[in-house]
């Protein structure tokens, strides 16, 4: 199964689950000690939810607000994971796949975040 992020109409970012579930934990982490909303963390860790149980996220179905935190949370986490590795024990040859593609998500959604100046 994979996991994906729509980001905005057309364009999305797309790849294995067990990549998409790595990248989500730490995103959510991220997303915790940045104080987000209650309902945004609820959407994104609901067994039941599309985040989870479909292992989707839409980005377009969140209020801007919350896009952009999703957006500048990802891009953190994946700073803080690239300089000080991950919040739980990922295997030493799932790493640079993970990184690569996380990457991609962070480029995907570059529009979301690129005038914050916390991503400076």
């Amino acid at each position: 199964m994979s996991g994906s992020v729509g980001v905005s109409g057309e364009n999305g970012w797309c790849k294995a689950g067990w990549c998409y579930r790595a990248i989500l934990r730490e995103i959510i982490i991220e997303l915790r000690t940045a104080d987000a909303p209650a309902d945004m963390l609820l959407l994104l860790e609901d067994p039941n939810g599309s985040a989870q149980a479909a292992e989707h996220v839409e980005l377009a179905d969140m209020p801007l607000q919350w896009q952009r935190l999703f957006a500048i949370a990802a891009s953190s986490a994946y700073q803080r994971c690239r300089a000080h590795g991950f919040s739980v024990s990922i295997r030493n040859i799932a790493i640079p796949p993970i990184l690569a593609a996380w990457r991609e998500l962070v480029s995907e959604m570059r529009e979301l975040y690129d005038h914050s100046p916390q991503n400076a």
